[in-house]
């Protein structure tokens, strides 16, 4: 195929700006050396842009693997199919910044996991060595603003084209992202490469079809404009870029993150839920309800806790019998992340906020189910060990969900799970401070069933173990988490 490449540089107006002046074209004016050739100084510009283009795919490149029944994220944003009209230069390195971002939003009433974005970048072949950046930046008045996010810097690549005769290669480039942010709000995002040596350019998408704002781009200290702002010499496109975003898309299950901190029984009394080796054995416990119609996913969930031995924290779930949690537990993986808060105490201890994210240790929850949260501290075995479950803030009828909270402790008056108000040191029902997101099991269909909800014909996909109201069967014991969790942050 022959190439219909178009080399096109940055600000193109400069030359005629340079001899008539920055009004004459609605451009600003690029600063040129006093006593050099001008058009030397052209030549040596980068350029700004390949439009037009043709690609030679490459072969084999892009084999999807087989359907793999574990994996939890979903493609929630595509921004349209790559085109050949434009990819535009998107590059940080020591003497220039050419960047290119492009927008989505977040509907509201839900929460967003970004866990990877998917972008296409063109990239000349003198760049052996790639590196790039992916950067999230709020809206103001349908332009990036903030810096929000990133950069992120962790990304797998794949070379899946060339570009036409001028030494151009398209690479498929995935950024591990793992933020969880709310709707409603729209972000802008902008990959780029990173290095002096080669070129980078951010292939456009969806055949001039623009899904909320066009494409903008910016140069040096220039401020965020439209990529198709009039440019002399520049064949301009109002377009949308390339990329697409896995994760998933959730909503609050249970909301008790409203925790006290001036409020729990003696500092050596109950709920310490310290001093056992053998998981779950001390543990305090919190029940939520799953509504029927589709099995669970937890997406994110959120405790608060005061203690001296955090390191030893161990979450996990049981079911439910009569109001009470039953058989097994089928623990979680390691926590994400473990956030001092500043400034908050409990009985004297610090307080943390523990954050578990979605992964393939966690259980699927039936549609229809209670289950009991259960949060334990086993291996904290010295005397000066203190680990407190906060308590959720008492307000008359919205204290309780469902059951107060239970709590058993080892070798002790209360082995099993006993309401707070029948301990006499505590006496009086309360829930503990906790937040728990979740999203539907997604489902497949067979044949032509074209069922949103699978139908007869589809089958829930279960990363996790189901639970079910009798025990809770099988789960990965211990702490080790998810392989897939190495995300560097989370929002709040």
């Amino acid at each position: 195929m022959s190439s219909k490449c178009q080399l096109v540089k940055p600000a193109a107006t400069a030359l005629m700006v340079a001899a008539l002046g920055a009004t004459a074209f609605g451009a600003d004016s690029v600063q040129f050396k006093t006593g050099s050739d001008l058009a030397q100084q052209w030549n040596d510009m980068p350029r700004r842009a390949i439009t037009n283009f043709t690609v030679t795919e490459t072969p084999q490149a892009r084999v999807v693997d087989p359907t793999d029944p574990t994996k939890r994220s979903v493609e929630w944003w595509n921004n349209g199919p790559r085109d050949g009209n434009v990819a535009l230069r998107s590059q940080s390195d020591d003497w220039e910044d050419f960047r290119v971002a492009d927008d989505f939003f977040l509907q509201e009433g839900c929460w967003y996991h970004i866990h990877e974005v998917t972008v296409v970048m063109c990239v000349s072949v003198e760049a052996e060595i790639r590196n790039y950046g992916l950067e999230f930046y709020t809206d103001c008045n349908g332009v990036p603003d903030e810096l929000i996010l990133g950069p992120f810097l962790e990304f797998t690549e794949e070379q899946i084209g060339t570009v036409d005769d001028h030494g151009l290669v398209l690479y498929q480039v995935t950024f591990k992202v793992g933020e969880f942010l709310p709707g409603y709000q729209r972000l802008w995002l902008s990959p780029y490469g990173i290095g002096n040596i080669g070129e980078y350019f951010w292939v456009s998408s969806n055949n001039l079809h623009v899904q909320g704002r066009k494409g903008h781009e910016q140069y040096m200290d220039y401020g965020w404009t439209p990529v198709d702002e009039v440019c002399a010499f520049c064949e301009v496109f109002c377009t949308d870029f390339f990329f697409t975003i896995e994760g998933q898309v959730c909503k609050v299950l249970k909301d008790n993150s409203d925790f006290v901190t001036a409020t729990g029984p003696a500092v050596a009394g109950i709920p310490n839920l310290a001093q056992s080796l053998i998981p779950f054995k001390t543990a305090a416990a919190d029940d939520f309800q799953v509504p029927p119609g589709k099995d669970q996913e937890i997406c994110k969930l959120k405790v608060w806790v005061a203690s001296n031995c955090i390191e030893f924290i161990r979450g996990g779930l049981f079911a439910n019998e009569c109001d009470c949690p039953t058989g097994d537990v089928t623990e979680l993986g390691a926590p994400f992340s473990i956030e001092l808060l500043d400034g908050e105490a409990h009985l004297g201890l610090p307080v943390y906020l523990v954050t578990w994210v979605n992964n393939e240790d966690h259980p699927v929850l039936e549609a229809g189910r209670n289950y009991w949260l259960a949060i334990s501290f086993p291996g904290a075995t010295n005397q000066s060990h203190r680990a407190y479950w906060l308590y959720k803030a008492p307000n008359s009828c919205t204290t309780l969900n469902i059951n107060e909270a239970k709590y058993r402790r080892a070798n002790s008056a209360f082995m099993e799970f006993t309401p707070y108000s029948l301990i006499p040191v505590v006496g009086f029902a309360t829930d503990h401070a906790f937040k728990l997101w979740t999203n539907p099991v997604p489902h497949v269909c067979n044949g032509d069933d074209d069922d949103e909800t699978g139908g007869s014909a589809g089958s829930p996909i279960t990363p996790g173990n189901k639970i079910n109201d009798a025990n809770l069967i099988g789960g990965t014991q211990g702490q080790s988490g998810s392989g897939t969790q190495t995300f560097s942050q989370f929002a709040r």
